[in-house]
């Protein structure tokens, strides 16, 4: 188990394996984990959990699946035409003393100015998407985009957490359930996914402060619109020089 927070800077003088599809396409694999990169598609996956991602303009989800249980929960967009110029690198190392080694990697299109940082842990069913740099010409907020493969068996349940203990007496934790039959926009640092049937889900967890403390301020952090759910920022922004993984 990892901590949700970085509190120091990287411990491990790794450098990063530049690469860029030329030829033949990058697989890398360490421990359980492995990375896959042909110039067009990138894929990050280990033992439990697998993210695929077309690469467009911007960072396309193709495929999330949940290899324990064999489900894909989300349907591809057809619509993103992939485009060249996107390169990655990749590291392994720490982000502070207190958490596991984990495979860091860079992807980046120079041109359009996308950058992004993905981590992957060992034997964990964990995938973190960061967004490293401001896109130019398009939206800073969106950082993840999953259109559901089944949506009318699946409840998003969104979570609310309170702090200053001495004032808030009433609760802490707040969760409300909404049903994907409907558009809704809400925030909160915790969500999640389940299916109403086999009880099996995704869990989304923001790693930022909650969302009246943030510098950078948003209207909401979900919002389903009836075929996608997406993670609205802040992406990049101007004060922390990167986005909220």
């Amino acid at each position: 188990m990892h901590t949700l927070f970085r509190i120091c800077a990287l411990l491990t003088a790794a450098l990063f394996l530049p690469y860029q599809a030329q030829s033949a396409p990058l697989v890398h694999h360490w421990k359980d984990c492995t990375l896959k990169f042909d110039g067009e598609q990138i894929e990050v996956a280990n033992s439990q959990i697998r993210r695929s991602w077309q690469l467009g303009a911007t960072l396309t989800p193709k495929s999330l699946t949940d290899l324990r249980t064999k489900t894909e929960w989300i349907k591809p967009s057809n619509k993103t035409t992939a485009i060249k110029g996107w390169k990655v690198t990749h590291q392994t190392t720490k982000s502070n003393a207190v958490e596991d080694e984990s495979l860091h990697i860079q992807l980046e299109h120079p041109a359009n100015g996308q950058k992004y940082q993905i981590r992957i842990f060992p034997d964990t069913p964990t995938i973190e998407v960061e967004q490293l740099a401001k896109p130019k010409g398009g939206p800073e907020s969106k950082v993840d985009d999953l259109a559901l493969a089944d949506p009318s068996n699946l409840t998003f349940t969104n979570v609310t957490l309170k702090d200053h203990t001495d004032k808030n007496l009433k609760g802490l934790v707040f969760t409300r359930n909404y049903p994907l039959s409907e558009a809704f926009q809400t925030s909160g640092n915790i969500a999640y996914i389940e299916n109403n049937t086999t009880r099996s889900g995704i869990l989304f967890i923001k790693m930022a402060p909650l969302p009246h403390a943030r510098t950078q301020k948003v209207s909401h952090d979900f919002s389903w619109d009836g075929k996608a759910l997406q993670w609205i920022g802040p992406g990049f922004n101007s004060i922390s020089k990167r986005g909220y993984p």
